[in-house]
């Protein structure tokens, strides 16, 4: 997983912003819940994805929410269409 994604601007590197990173691990980051790999996320991105509203810990176990699920869809849906959602 890429935790400090970078993207070019202007012939130099640019850091993302920490909603760009976050939503750009997202799906990563599913699969490393589902893989029970929770403890290899980097400090604070289940937290984060928690107070977004993205994931939730039930009984200690960590689910996607439903608004999760729209924004798995969304970057699907965008991947497919070449970045255009």
């Amino acid at each position: 997983m890429n935790y400090s994604p970078t993207s070019m601007a202007g012939g130099r590197q640019a850091p993302f912003s920490r909603m760009e990173s976050l939503r750009h691990g997202f799906l990563e980051c599913l699969e490393m819940i589902e893989q029970h790999q929770e403890m290899s996320l980097p400090s604070g991105f289940i937290a984060d994805y928690q107070a977004l509203g993205w994931i939730e810990i039930k009984d200690g176990v960590v689910q996607i929410t439903d608004m999760g699920m729209s924004i798995v869809r969304f970057m699907k849906k965008r991947s497919h269409n070449g970045g255009r959602a």
